[in-house]
């Protein structure tokens, strides 16, 4: 286990008194903020969501570690790798719904189906471009939040393809 996955294996919690209000709170200060990889991407968006739900930040390692899509990937890639230790072959492809899956386990959330993901928890969507990304059932527990250029969108919950209960 690399020292990523150590870290966000420790940051396993319950839910903290009062979630749904600190939730709420950070979805508003998130609704216009535009996107930047490495500050506001999919995944410090998600990651940041279960800090305000759970004390806990399961992206504490990753932080302030890449500010492009390659570089997210890269630190992914090397994090999630198939051997466990970050050791992952140049030519192996990158998949990022399989380094979700493998961050969600380390992290102690439990694959659920798509009808039974509830409010605050993880999914993985398609997003305009089609390509997978990271948001959160919302509030209303009907729709999922992802990001898009420019702030927050919202979709209808059957658009998620994977979720996790945080």
């Amino acid at each position: 286990m690399s020292d990523a996955q150590a870290a966000i294996s420790r940051s396993r919690s319950s839910r903290l008194e009062g979630w749904e209000i600190r939730l709420d709170r950070y979805l508003r200060e998130s609704a216009e903020k535009p996107f930047a990889w490495g500050e506001h991407d999919c995944c410090l968006f998600v990651c940041n969501a279960i800090r305000e739900m759970t004390g806990k930040d399961p992206a504490a390692e990753f932080r302030g570690r890449y500010k492009t899509r390659a570089g997210a990937y890269a630190l992914l890639r090397r994090q999630t790798g198939p051997s466990g230790d970050g050791c992952v072959q140049p030519t192996q492809k990158f998949d990022f719904v399989e380094a979700i899956t493998v961050i969600c386990e380390i992290c102690g959330f439990p694959p659920v189906p798509v009808p039974l993901a509830q409010r605050g928890d993880v999914v993985i969507f398609a997003d305009s471009e089609g390509t997978p990304a990271l948001g959160i059932v919302a509030l209303d527990g009907r729709t999922v939040l992802g990001l898009a250029i420019n702030g927050l969108r919202r979709l209808a919950i059957d658009s998620a393809l994977q979720a996790w209960r945080v």
